[in-house]
């Protein structure tokens, strides 16, 4: 079963969604459109954050921070996007010390979307592919087609179908959700407008999608406060959504139900 909705927030990309996959089951289709995706309930993601604790899970605004380094934009590299992608990914910077600590606690590590976004090392033309997002939309605020980010790679998707060799095939290993954010800019009546479309394999609504919905939003402000345009609407595609489990999250909508 699908579903699409229309909602003005974050947080409320999340309680439409988490709703229906709660009261529905597994979904294979899933679609939210964020009209102001920057937005969101902070008493919605504490409510939650509540509940991902009680479970030993790590609150919304860590998951947001593998998609954006939100914080060490506004205090360090607001401005400045090439200081940003310096301050995150030079040697002893703020991924290294993050991946230290993921080591050891034990996490199977695969990166953050934001390390593999903007670092040089998951690009061959050697500078990140946020850089190069950038650097198109400075110098054209239309560019031909959408701008694309990839995050996913062959050889650490959980189940990915590699296709052209005889000997491909499906193969399981451990790796992220999020495969690909697409950028497009739009005129609009004062000028420009830059939305975006993000594509998940996997969707978990119990740990990650209230994160994943606020880290999109702030990577999408971010890129369009660097391009000079203004944030237009944010579209997640979720091709399976689950929840599990499933009452502590149904507590959680049940309190903010209108």
């Amino acid at each position: 079963m699908s579903a699409f909705f229309q909602v003005e927030t974050a947080s409320d990309a999340w309680r439409n969604a988490a709703g229906f996959v709660c009261n529905s089951g597994d979904c294979v289709g899933l679609h939210v459109e964020i009209a102001r995706p920057l937005d969101y309930d902070e008493a919605v993601v504490q409510a939650v954050d509540n509940v991902l604790r009680q479970h030993g899970k790590i609150p919304c605004k860590d998951v947001a921070y593998t998609i954006f380094p939100q914080g060490l934009w506004q205090k360090l590299g607001r401005g400045d996007s090439e200081r940003l992608f310096n301050l995150y990914n030079k040697p002893r910077g703020f991924y290294e010390r993050l991946r230290q600590h993921r080591k050891m606690s034990g996490h199977n590590d695969w990166g953050t979307y934001f390390q593999r976004m903007s670092s040089s090392k998951f690009d061959g033309r050697g500078e990140g592919q946020l850089k190069r997002a950038v650097d198109a939309l400075r110098r054209s605020k239309k560019p031909r087609g959408a701008i694309h980010l990839h995050t996913g790679m062959p050889d650490d998707d959980d189940l990915h179908l590699h296709t052209g060799l005889p000997a491909d095939g499906m193969r399981v290993r451990g790796g992220p959700c999020l495969q690909i954010v697409t950028v497009h800019a739009e005129r609009n009546s004062h000028g420009y407008s830059l939305s975006a479309c993000a594509l998940y394999r996997n969707h978990d609504f119990f740990e990650k999608a209230l994160g994943n919905y606020v880290g999109l939003g702030q990577l999408l402000g971010f890129l369009a406060e660097s391009s000079e345009m203004t944030v237009g609407k944010l579209h997640v595609i979720s091709g399976h959504a689950y929840c599990s489990p499933v009452g502590p999250i149904k507590e959680v909508l049940h309190a903010f139900s209108s």
